[in-house]
């Protein structure tokens, strides 16, 4: 993400970027109901400058500025010095080290986001991601946390045989299956979580993440809504790589990061989030050329199977509607806000 620049030419590097006030303000409000388990907490966040982790990071910093927040947040990456550059603000620093093996930062801490996670093959992924897991929950032990978070991930529950994924549904992954690795590391840091809150350990919250949009999303990974901003951002055609069938929802990255912090402070067990509005990879793409590159054409290299049921990646957020989280920005909003960060000087 750091060697990535704008699309309108531009070489100033994205990670360098501020993220849109107007959105981190929007989470700083919504902190409004969990203030009483965040006010002067402190607080440990392992991948805070990953896409996610930098929208809890930046909200964080405002509503600290804005006196909303009086406590301390402690931020593990593997660059401290590069951030600390970068991002400046009371009560905010950097702590060098990998997820697997850091030293413990001094001191008793209130509160542990675990937000970093390894993509790679099939051994380092679910072995890095295990031990990352176990490394910030010993952590978590040592310092006498009361509350940690984990941001997990839907693919906890392997191939989709629902509209909507409920918590309760135990889902279909195959531990054999390497293509699954990341969704088994997920489930088996599920089971540890449960298992050191289960012998004095802190109150553990899974934060089960589905498909996200926002400023900060790469456009060059294998995300299918960031390759379609790209595409339309350059005129077109946007490219569908498949048969365009499978469904996706997709949730702004402010009401991410605004349900984080509400899990953080008030969750239990393991709750969803995204969106539970689904479209198809297709009608996705239809979408972002509708809301930003209208005309352009649409590619879709494969064809569907006759007869063969989609696959699926949504959320049943009932669980998350009961704590009174709900999206508040819509895909056609978010698309837009995206692409204007995209393509102009806000947050430069």
């Amino acid at each position: 993400m750091g060697s990535m620049t704008r699309q309108d030419g531009k070489d100033k590097p994205l990670s360098a970027r501020r993220l849109p006030e107007s959105d981190l303000r929007e989470v700083a409000e919504a902190l409004g109901p969990n203030l009483g388990g965040l006010g002067d907490a402190r607080i440990l966040l392992s991948g805070g400058t990953g896409f996610l982790g930098r929208w809890l990071l930046e909200s964080w910093m405002l509503a600290r500025k804005e006196e909303r927040l009086f406590g301390e947040l402690l931020v593990l990456t593997r660059e401290p010095l590069r951030w600390a550059g970068l991002l400046a603000c009371p009560g905010l620093s950097f702590v060098g080290g990998d997820q697997t093996d850091f030293v413990f930062p001094k001191g008793a801490f209130d509160l542990v986001i675990h937000g970093a996670f390894e993509h790679g093959d099939a051994r380092t992924t679910f072995w890095n991601n295990l031990l990352g897991c176990r490394r910030m929950l010993d952590f978590a032990r040592q310092a006498h946390a009361s509350r940690f978070l984990l941001l997990s991930s839907g693919a906890v529950y392997g191939n989709q045989t629902m509209d909507r994924a409920p918590e309760a549904w135990p889902g279909t992954v195959d531990p054999l299956d390497p293509r699954q690795a990341y969704g088994s590391a997920k489930r088996a840091s599920e089971a540890m979580g449960a298992a050191f809150q289960a012998d004095g350990g802190p109150a553990f919250t899974s934060a089960r993440g589905f498909a996200f949009l926002g400023p900060g999303l790469p456009l060059d990974k294998n995300y299918a809504i960031g390759n379609f901003i790209r595409d339309a951002l350059q005129g077109g055609p946007l490219r569908i790589q498949g048969d365009g069938t499978p469904r996706r929802s997709y949730l702004y990255a402010s009401d991410a990061a605004a349900w984080f912090w509400a899990l953080l402070a008030r969750g239990e067990g393991a709750v969803n989030v995204g969106s539970p509005e689904a479209l198809s990879i297709l009608q996705v793409a239809e979408k972002v050329r509708d809301t930003l590159a209208p005309g352009a054409a649409i590619q879709v290299a494969g064809n569907p199977v006759l007869g063969a049921p989609p696959s699926r990646y949504v959320p049943d957020t009932t669980r998350a509607e009961a704590l009174g989280l709900h999206p508040l920005v819509g895909l056609e909003e978010g698309l837009r806000r995206t692409a204007a960060w995209y393509t102009t000087e806000e947050g430069a």
